[in-house]
């Protein structure tokens, strides 16, 4: 399958009833393949809400949505330091055989990746560190996605004899999340190896700004740009409806959508599946 152009990132977690909220993230992940998505990608990061942790599991949750759908890709933004990355690899392995190769995997420094539509992105790009950190776990997933046991020893990360399989013969893309990178970020992430396959970057913008209106400083531009690399796409706010609810939008090119908490405080509004269809309203 070729690399996603467009997206459409939903948070995995939520403050409704579970049964509820399930029903609404299946009901979006069929309206993204409907208004022609290339991916839907789960916000995997926990969030606190009130004091209490609300997050489903994105990989489960993703089963889920390979089970609603037939053709999107589906992918999760995970942090890494939040669980072991070879047990990421193993779910990510996973989703894989259970969408038929549709998986998309996301990459993230720890602390340094927004995404909220209500709330401007953290300004400070990632340390040194911490994407030093990515891209030892960038390597660890890669290789267990590769070979059956990986053995790949980092400065920080390391795993020895992974062993992952079943699997899928060809890979799927791995994708890193670098919020909103410094300047060489983006050609220093373009020389590790292996290099990520897509690369998210944290630019929300106001509804209806040009895809290209991200900086030139960073090097960072929409999928199918002059500049060298792994390929970008820019997350944007999704577009308000009426009283403040969010509809799904229809998909840019180079551009991931940021949707509202289904059910959630953002008070997004998604389709209702219907008989077996997925509607509007």
């Amino acid at each position: 399958m070729a690399l996603p152009r467009t997206g459409l990132l939903v948070p995995a977690g939520t403050a409704g009833e579970a049964g509820q909220a399930l029903e609404e993230v299946l009901a979006t992940a069929q309206a993204a393949e409907q208004r022609g998505f290339d991916a839907l990608v789960l916000d995997g990061r926990p969030r606190a809400d009130e004091g209490r942790w609300r997050s489903f599991d994105p990989f489960t949750l993703l089963g889920a949505c390979a089970a609603a759908t037939s053709a999107i890709r589906l992918g999760a933004i995970v942090s890494i330091g939040e669980r072991p990355v070879s047990l990421v690899a193993k779910a990510f392995a996973t989703l894989d055989v259970c969408s038929a190769g549709r998986a998309v995997l996301v990459l993230a420094p720890s602390g340094s990746f927004g995404g909220e539509p209500d709330a401007p992105a953290s300004a400070e790009p990632p340390g040194v560190a911490s994407i030093d950190d990515l891209a030892e776990a960038l390597a660890i997933v890669a290789a267990m996605l590769a070979t059956p046991a990986a053995t790949v020893t980092g400065r920080r990360l390391a795993v020895r004899a992974a062993w992952n399989e079943p699997r899928r013969p060809v890979p799927p893309p791995i994708a890193v999340a670098l919020g909103r990178p410094a300047d060489g970020v983006l050609a220093a992430v373009a020389a590790w190896s292996p290099p990520p396959e897509l690369v998210l970057v944290d630019r929300l913008a106001p509804p209806g700004a040009p895809a290209s209106a991200s900086g030139a400083a960073s090097g960072a531009g929409p999928v199918g740009s002059a500049r060298s690399g792994p390929p970008v796409l820019e997350l944007r706010a999704a577009p308000r409806g009426p009283a403040g609810t969010t509809d799904v939008p229809p998909p840019a090119p180079g551009v991931v959508a940021v949707l509202g908490p289904p059910g959630g405080r953002g008070g997004a509004r998604v389709p209702r599946r219907r008989s077996g269809l997925t509607t509007l309203g």
